[in-house]
């Protein structure tokens, strides 16, 4: 399973050649977990699973432990403070600059408008799940034998049934031997 940021103007996901991490909410600390929701803007965190975790983007430099150096660890105490605003406010201040390019004026107001920073949001939703079809080229597994090869093995399996076969005849012999043994004991016994 990938993981990725809950919050919904965030777009991380994770990567291994890119050093951000991944914290899960803490449900075990219930007060910790009302300071978190509590901290996160409603329109961000959309709902949340017990799987649902936060990038490190989010968590200042002093939320971490010093002295960790494999992996990043949270403070006990640590709650996430960072969020920049989301695509909705990105999409409203672009549609009002495209608002105001298309409005009818008089020539000042259209040369203030043309002014104005339009913002277009090209990056796709990485939490979109879609279908791609990719051929994919696999080794296969039943590769032709080498003609060498191939006379070893039918050595090998031929060896093994003989060997198979002299062993049952083995015991079938030890089977016999018993049976006269026995046999003979009988005829001893019988005959005194």
């Amino acid at each position: 399973m990938v993981k990725y940021c809950v919050l919904k103007n965030c777009k991380t996901v994770w990567n291994p050649l890119v050093d951000v991490g991944f914290h899960s909410f803490p449900r075990t600390n219930e007060d910790l977990l009302a300071k978190w929701i509590a901290s996160i803007p409603r329109e961000l965190l959309p709902r949340w699973t017990d799987n649902s975790n936060i990038c490190s983007k989010h968590f200042e430099k002093n939320c971490y432990e010093s002295g960790c150096i494999v992996r990043r660890q949270l403070k006990k105490d640590a709650v996430p403070t960072i969020f920049k605003c989301s695509d909705e406010d990105d999409n409203l201040m672009s549609k009002i600059n495209l608002g105001s390019l298309q409005q009818p004026g008089d020539s000042n107001q259209s040369v203030t408008s043309s002014n104005n920073i339009v913002f277009h949001n090209d990056i796709p939703d990485l939490r979109t799940i879609r279908k791609i079809d990719v051929a994919v080229q696999v080794e296969s597994r039943y590769l032709p034998v080498s003609p060498d090869k191939a006379k070893l093995k039918r050595d090998i399996k031929v060896l093994q049934q003989r060997l198979r076969r002299r062993n049952e005849a083995l015991t079938s012999l030890k089977l016999l031997v018993a049976q006269l043994k026995m046999y003979q004991g009988i005829h001893r016994t019988h005959s005194e």
